[in-house]
């Protein structure tokens, strides 16, 4: 009672229910051995309630022979187990005196929880508490803590009504009024609604007992029952419930519009949609019973054969609903109708004892049952729209509940028999106990594995989700983990594999079926990918990535018109990989503003598109917009979180928007910031030849001639073939005077590329100079015959060479040969002109 409210453990995925199922079935298991080995007074239990609940036991147990999933069904028995064992054995050996101590503990627990919870509203913990929407203490949802606040304070309410001691008295007002302003806080809709079911009955309940004891009261004794200090205390807890909470961050299930304040939550109770869609899912609950009425379709297995009659109200291909949200149609559905008969019989006597005992009993015995009776109707009414019947601290309270009204309520006389069912109690907890057991280790490594997948680590996920059904096949979703990372690497067979396990435990589970289509696809059996596709849509309607996926195939087919339409039904603003593919597709029919439109439109979404930035940056660079590209790549590349083949493209197409980019500052003469470019992409991409011979040029240009030779040396070590690099090295050592370095490097390109006029050229040019004219003119020979330009450019080119050479006349001939016949008005006219003049004026050599 103390420790399971209290009872978590962070790092599992289920974090707030095993933990107490464990505590609750090793102190269950505990007490059981207890009352074998102890010679403590024992009463006779309840007969009736005790056959019914065997029976109803019985039917929960039984019902995995007819499941489609009877593991399923096998784990979540051992949810209830420790619930029914303590009603046997609390009903058995608690004695009356005993019960004022069970209600004095649940009191401070709820206090204590319902300090965090306040705390938690008002945002004052000093620390954080794993949790799903706050305010919810140490329960993870505010709806599970609602049911355990609307269960217990009529149980924290009987403390200061049974107890005559002044601090208890104190601890049970005061724990009944913090679990209401919590309750209140919590803006539990369903538990509100619970606690005011419990609280009406058991009010009509008490003045039934009154006006059959003919002890109506007057209307004095309420006027002065309205003035006393409960009343007060009541109106300060609902002025305070109207308070605005402070939290500080958003969470997946915060406040929404609809319950922001109190006055919005009740408000929201009957406007279109404040049912959340449960209307449509009891409906569709209702066919569901309809074609499974008599045994029902097994405990557990609701989620697994619902889908087909959802129509597409509540599945969705992010999320599914695992229970009706109505306790009512999830026993019927699971149980079938003999199930709900046992149900409501097992209700009827524990109802009729409360009833058939409230005239007889004494003053404290009439709130007894009163109080026990709110709890349990409280627990129903909350179950009319949630799902205590699930969790243990709520349906701990409703079989606490009941088993004080039948302790306190009973034949006085001990019994000396001991049922021979006592001694398989132990057996039939330690088996729930290992199975809960095998279930934690499992959702430990699950708990990793869907972390791992939400970061997108596909691959360490599969891992974590294979050692985790190493423990037994407790959550249908590890196999479609361990699909997807076999289809990320490619293993399309044994991702296929893994999403037909999937289907084994959840035969409509509609991303089974979706990742089927995927393997298929992968396989390039277009036809079976479709049909897959098909049945995940069949299913899911609106599922957007079996349609996204539906176009890939389509795309596939060259059925581009069909893909695009495909591609626009599936884009959501937090799915944007449908944008993308639509982008490409405009992209290819030559509509570049249309596809940079809807890049963009994708970078800009709820979760924005991180491919968009890729594709976008590939798009500039193609239209030399060598900014808008290196921008788009440092967004893509500060986003992505894989080291894959996108990610080393990415990095050299960064490196060639920087090196774009010096080519363009180069061309207008900024020289520095060309160098700085060059240097910068090369930073990025080292690898990158161009990067190098590029800063070669830029160093040269500004005479740091050492700098530029090594920046030529780089890019020869990558790309040995670069004719280019060849030339300008040589030209480099020309510079510094170095010719027969120079030499050296053009007869090592002639060796590359012997036919090379530019090499020719240049080595030609050199050995004049250096006197060598008889091989100077076979090199010069080679680069006329292989010179595929204007041929009147030769002439400039020779001239060049006599004037290095010292040839004057020749050289002049050659000027005078090119200005003849060359009729542009460019450079190297204006060149040739001015070396003329130079030569003429004697100036020149």
């Amino acid at each position: 009672m103390v420790v399971l409210p209290l009872a978590i453990a962070p790092g599992i995925d289920e974090f707030a229910l095993l933990p107490r199922l464990l505590v609750y079935l090793v102190l269950t298991l505990g007490l059981s051995i207890w009352t074998l080995v102890s010679r403590g007074t024992a009463w006779q239990h309840p007969q009736a309630a005790t056959i019914v609940l065997a029976g109803f036991w019985g039917i929960l147990g039984a019902s995995a022979l007819w499941a489609i999933n009877p593991f399923r069904s096998t784990f979540d028995l051992a949810k209830h187990i420790p619930a029914f064992v303590m009603f046997l054995l609390l009903t058995r050996y608690l004695a009356r005196e005993h019960v004022r101590v069970l209600l004095t503990c649940h009191s401070a627990t709820g206090l204590l929880v319902s300090v965090v919870g306040i705390a938690e509203y008002f945002d004052l913990l000093p620390f954080q508490l794993p949790s799903t929407g706050r305010p919810s203490a140490t329960f993870a949802f505010r709806n599970l803590a609602g049911a355990y606040l609307a269960t217990g304070i009529p149980l924290a309410a009987l403390t200061y009504w049974l107890c005559k001691d002044r601090a208890r008295k104190a601890l049970g007002l005061a724990s009944a009024s913090a679990m209401c302003l919590f309750l209140l806080y919590t803006r539990a809709r369903s538990s509100w609604f619970g606690l005011l079911s419990g609280l009406t009955v058991a009010s009509f309940l008490w003045l039934w007992t009154r006006w059959k004891s003919q002890d109506i009261p007057s209307w004095r004794a309420l006027v002065a029952g309205i003035r006393s200090p409960i009343v007060a205390l009541s109106v300060l807890v609902l002025a305070l419930g109207t308070v605005d909470d402070r939290l500080g961050e958003v969470h997946t299930q915060r406040f929404d519009e609809k319950k922001e304040d109190m006055a919005t939550t009740i408000a929201s109770m009957a406007k279109p949609g404040g049912d959340r869609g449960r209307f449509l899912m009891w409906g569709s609950t209702l066919d569901l019973i309809a074609d499974h009425p008599i045994i029902g379709v097994g405990l557990g297995n609701w989620e697994y054969v619902f889908p087909p009659y959802d129509g597409g109200h509540q599945m969705q291909a992010t999320s599914s609903p695992h229970r009706p949200h109505n306790d009512v149609l999830w026993i019927w559905s699971e149980m079938g109708t003999i199930g709900l008969i046992v149900f409501s019989a097992l209700l009827f006597v524990m109802f009729a004892h409360c009833t058939r005992s409230l005239i007889a009993a004494d003053q404290a015995g009439k709130r007894i049952l009163v109080g026990a009776v709110a709890s349990m109707v409280a627990f129903l009414g909350v179950g009319m729209f949630s799902f205590p019947f699930e969790r243990v601290p709520p349906e701990f309270h409703f079989w606490l509940a009941a088993s004080i009204a039948f302790v306190w309520v009973r034949d006085p006389e001990p019994t000396s028999s001991r049922p021979g069912w006592l001694y398989g109690l132990p057996v039939v907890l330690v088996g729930a106990l290992l199975v809960t057991i095998q279930h934690t280790r499992f959702d430990w490594l699950y708990s990793k594995a869907h972390v791992a997948y939400l970061k997108k680590d596909k691959e360490r996920a599969s891992e974590f989700a294979e050692r985790a059904l190493g423990y037994g096949p407790f959550d249908h979703q590890a196999y479609l983990i361990v699909g997807d990372g076999a289809y990320q690497q490619g293993n399309w067979q044994e991702s296929e594999k893994s999403y037909r396990k999937a289907l084994r435990y959840h035969p409509h589970f509609p991303n089974a079926f979706n990742g089927l289509g995927l393997a298929a696809l992968g396989q390039e059996d277009y036809q079976s990918a479709l049909n897959y596709f098909n049945k995940t849509l069949s299913l899911v309607p609106a599922h957007h990535i079996a349609q996204h996926n539906k176009g890939l195939v389509f795309e596939k087919q060259a059925m581009v018109d069909s893909a695009e339409v495909l591609y626009r039904q599936a884009f959501r603003d937090y799915h944007g990989a449908p944008l993308v593919n639509l982008a490409a597709i405009y992209r290819k029919k030559g509509m570049v503003d249309s596809a940079i439109a809807l890049y963009q439109r994708a970078t800009t979404l709820s979760v924005p598109s991180i491919e968009a930035y890729y594709n976008l940056g590939n798009i500039y660079l193609d239209q030399r917009d060598f900014v808008q590209a290196g921008e788009s790549y440092v967004h893509f590349l500060n986003k992505w979180t894989e080291r894959d083949s996108a990610y080393v493209a990415a990095r050299q197409g960064l490196g060639q928007s920087y090196s774009g980019f010096g080519v363009q500052m180069e061309q207008r003469g900024q020289v520095d910031s060309a160098r700085a470019a060059y240097e910068r992409a090369l930073e990025i991409d080292p690898e990158a030849q161009l990067n190098w011979f590029n800063l070669g040029n830029v160093l040269r240009k500004q005479n740091d001639m050492d700098q530029a030779i090594l920046a030529y040396q780089e890019a020869l070590a990558l790309d040995p073939n670069h004719i280019d690099s060849y030339n300008n090295l040589g030209m480099t050592y020309r510079d510094l005077k170095r010719d027969q370095e120079a030499i050296a490097v053009y007869e090592q390109a002639r060796q590359i590329a012997p036919k090379d006029a530019i090499v020719n050229y240049n080595l030609g040019q050199v050995l004049m100079v250096m006197g060598q004219k008889e091989r100077a003119e076979e090199m010069l020979r080679t680069f006329k015959q292989n010179w595929d330009q204007d041929p009147i450019l030769i002439h400039y080119y020779m001239g060049n060479v006599y004037a290095q050479s010292g040839d004057t006349t020749s050289a002049r001939r050659e000027y005078r040969a090119f200005l003849a016949q060359w009729k542009k008005d460019d450079g190297i006219r204006r060149s040739a002109q001015g070396i003329l003049k130079a030569l003429d004026s004697g100036d020149g050599s």
